[in-house]
């Protein structure tokens, strides 16, 4: 398989069918499920490659260091970085593997637990999460630790109703 340029910018495809899926899990089996933003995704991960930029006209710092003024060196990925979304999805399946969740080639954005009734389906810092209440309560409480500045958006842990 040939990766190209376009495979290490752009993040894993993330279509509808994920999230019909997550869905379906809620409305057949009753679980739980919630959607949640990560707040300032981007600036949790770390730079993979040296990326300078111009320092501002305005700033003024208050020591003059010379060499320094020209330039900084970010250290982490920056919203609206063309290759942002794939690095903050290879930072997010590394954090979800670590709790032992595993995705699939096909559908790379749609995680599973391996033990664990628990799934998600990410969209760059969007995620619908859907799982036993038990399960999905631990799930919300990694979550938090990991990424620190959620955004729960909606939790429900009721079937929805028969029409």
């Amino acid at each position: 398989m040939r990766v190209t340029s376009e495979a290490l910018v752009f993040q894993k495809e993330s279509s509808g069918v994920g999230s019909r899926l997550v869905l379906l899990m809620h409305v057949c089996f009753g679980w739980c499920l919630s959607f949640l933003d990560i707040k300032d995704a981007f600036l949790l991960v770390p730079q993979r490659e040296c990326v300078l930029v111009s320092v501002p006209t305005w700033w003024k710092p208050e020591e003059q260091v010379p060499g320094v003024d020209c330039f900084w060196v970010l250290d982490r990925v920056l919203p609206g970085q063309r290759n942002g979304a794939a690095r903050f999805f290879d930072f997010l399946a590394q954090h979800l593997q670590a709790l032992e969740f595993e995705n699939t080639p096909l559908l790379p954005s749609l995680f599973r637990h391996r033990t664990r009734q628990l799934v998600l389906c990410s969209h760059v810092d969007d995620l619908i999460l859907c799982g036993e209440k038990p399960d999905f309560l631990w799930l919300m409480e990694e979550m938090e630790q990991t990424f620190h500045s959620i955004r729960w958006r909606s939790t429900s842990c009721t079937r929805p109703k028969s029409t």
